[in-house]
């Protein structure tokens, strides 16, 4: 919302996009015939057409005048989320977006009944991530030393089974190195 009308009105005619006949909001021209359109306006009509919306023969997009950009910034702009005032670039560059999102609400996604802040959303699945990579660090863990037990059983058994299958009698230094290595 604008607040101080008596300055827009002075300057409306020079601040309109020639596309959404809107106050241009970042602010973009074309090179050949000087038109100046809304930076999402012309990009969304680039998407479609190659040619300038006023049929220039040679369309190149370039930022707006400097002048283009002193004159946006004489309007006092109140921000329709938290009702605070700013000069034209301060809402448009800097704070319209941080607000937004701040502010904007979406739907729960796991009732879909209700709605909760997009912020509050983003940093619950942040923090679900941070959790999930913990969860895996942690399973990666434990699945090395379920390894690392199964490779130390397997010796265990074999030492067994080497045992068993000759015919032969433990010194008392085999019994030792036997013992010692089991209870590795």
């Amino acid at each position: 919302m604008i607040k101080n009308i008596s300055e827009y009105n002075l300057i409306k005619d020079e601040i309109i996009c020639e596309i959404c006949q809107g106050i241009l909001v970042k602010p973009k021209q074309c090179e050949m015939c000087e038109s100046i359109f809304c930076e999402k306006c012309i990009n969304s009509w680039l998407t479609k057409n190659k040619s300038c919306p006023k049929r220039c023969e040679k369309f190149v997009v370039k930022s707006c005048p400097r002048l283009m950009k002193k004159i946006l910034d004489r309007l006092k702009i109140q921000c329709p989320l938290c009702k605070n005032e700013f000069n034209y670039e301060s809402f448009v560059y800097k704070h319209y977006d941080i607000c937004v999102e701040e502010k904007k609400m979406v739907k729960c996604p796991l009732c879909a009944d209700c709605r909760i802040k997009y912020k509050t959303l983003m940093e619950y699945n942040n923090k679900l991530k941070e959790e999930k990579n913990e969860i895996l660090k942690e399973l990666e863990i434990y699945k090395n030393k379920v390894n690392e037990l199964r490779n130390n059983g397997n010796s265990r058994l074999k030492w067994s089974k080497v045992q068993k299958h000759q015919n032969f009698s433990l010194t008392d230094e085999d019994r030792k190195i036997k013992i010692n290595y089991i209870s590795c």
